[in-house]
């Protein structure tokens, strides 16, 4: 299904493709700042690498994330889980609102100091994001006799 074995490979080949859009929107309560992200079907996503473990709602829509270990699991919403910190590779299997809650024991609504804080952002990052016909094609020429 994804086009690479690990998230450093995946996140090389991403960077090569077309973008997609994907809104963040900004949340806020006393001492919560949340992150809600909108991922359209046929997406394959990769997401800033979390620091902390930190809240997950899947609000809506269908994501068939690939593991570390390099087997593929697929969450359906509505669907609530605590994730470690590290990054989620997914492909979006319908649309999606994915919304990750951060402790704010500051209530600060800077977003940048936020994502400073909370979040280790690849190099490579904005990802260009390619779609599922784009990395079928890509993959169906790699499997081509040269």
């Amino acid at each position: 299904m994804f086009p690479a074995k690990t998230i450093k490979e995946a996140e090389k080949f991403m960077v090569e493709q077309p973008q997609v859009e994907c809104p963040v929107f900004h949340k806020f309560s006393p001492g919560l700042y949340i992150r809600e992200l909108h991922i359209p079907v046929g997406t394959i996503a990769l997401g800033h690498y979390q620091r902390f473990e930190n809240l997950c709602f899947m609000v809506k829509g269908k994501l068939l994330f690939h593991n570390d270990d390099g087997t593929n699991t697929v969450m359906e919403a509505p669907h609530v889980f605590t994730a470690p910190p590290g990054r989620k590779l997914a492909y979006a299997m319908e649309d999606v609102i994915f919304t990750n809650v951060h402790v704010n024991p500051d209530d600060e609504r800077d977003i940048d100091v936020l994502e400073e804080r909370l979040l280790d952002k690849s190099v490579a990052l904005p990802l260009k994001v390619p779609t599922v016909q784009e990395i079928e094609g890509v993959l169906c020429q790699q499997s081509q006799p040269q």
